[in-house]
């Protein structure tokens, strides 16, 4: 019998994959910016068996359809403060009871109260990051990245995840706007330019996209920094980078729906998608969204 499992996360390697320079222009005059290009070159499943509260790396694993899922509780041992080794960390086994994806025990942990700012809205979120402040001071990076349709999104990250963040969403080019010392204060700029002033979006992409020219991607987000710099008040440093695509996510068919169970190999990981190639299905994009933290994959 198949040993239900929670998926915790996909951990990441990314490298430096080098420097393009590309041309910015779509109204006036034509300018050449630097866009540092990285890549991931490994990613790797790490479950969590729902008798343990260890996790086990994987790359090849089942998604188990035909079933309703439980969700599972968030909170993990890891420190909030810096980076650390995911595979070593302790996680939560109770379900979920209290909502916003924390247990009665862990709804008012350091790490619940991250999530709440940054994922909840308006005073709510707002009233979370000063109590979040009030507990743990730390650098907040506020950035902006073009999704290939409508407005650049903006958001915000612990600073050391940038470069992780950023490769968890679908995106051409990406910039650090301005980083904070407090969480308070990062949100409130985000919500002021999405919410307030409108000239950007707090949600991203649904869908994988590829927008076929870098350059007029480039040109409007460089064109929307500058202005919520001005708006701001802040300083921006007009750097650009990106998280490059694998080959083989331009070719994977995004799976929608799941009846049945399926094993897979993580192949790769972009955007928010694993790249598996499942056996009898060919290679398949899967948004991990849909199965974090919930009990719908398996051991092999």
């Amino acid at each position: 019998m198949a040993r239900l499992a929670i998926l915790r996360l996909v951990r990441k390697r990314l490298e430096a994959a080098g420097v393009s320079r590309v041309k910015a222009s779509i109204l006036g005059p034509t300018i050449f910016h630097e866009v540092k290009r990285y890549r991931v070159t490994e990613a790797r499943a790490l479950l969590q068996p729902i008798d343990m509260v260890e996790v086990v790396e994987v790359a090849r694993f089942r998604i188990d359809g035909g079933r309703l899922w439980r969700e599972y509780c968030r909170w993990h041992s890891g420190p909030i403060d810096h980076r650390d080794d995911p595979r070593e960390r302790i996680y939560c086994g109770n379900r979920v009871a209290e909502g916003q994806g924390y247990c009665r025990e862990h709804r008012r942990s350091e790490r619940a109260l991250y999530e709440y700012c940054m994922s909840m809205s308006g005073s709510k979120a707002l009233e979370a990051c000063k109590v979040l402040d009030s507990k743990t001071r730390l650098e907040y990076a506020l950035y902006m990245l073009d999704k290939g349709d409508g407005k650049p999104k903006v958001g915000v990250t612990r600073s050391f995840r940038l470069l992780e963040r950023i490769a968890e969403q679908p995106h051409t080019v990406a910039t650090l706007l301005h980083v904070f010392d407090s969480a308070y204060q990062a949100r409130k700029a985000e919500m002021l330019l999405s919410r307030d002033l409108g000239i950007a979006t707090e949600k991203g992409a649904r869908k994988a996209r590829y927008t076929a020219d870098p350059g007029r991607a480039l040109a409007r987000i460089r064109y929307v920094a500058e202005k919520a710099a001005k708006l701001l008040g802040i300083r921006w440093e007009e750097s650009f980078f990106r998280v490059d695509p694998p080959e083989l996510m331009k070719t994977a068919k995004q799976l929608e729906q799941l009846k049945d169970t399926i094993e897979v190999d993580v192949k790769a990981y972009w955007g928010g998608f694993l790249v598996v190639n499942a056996e009898n299905l060919g290679i398949l994009s899967v948004k991990d969204q849909r199965l974090l933290h919930k009990d719908g994959s398996s051991l092999v």
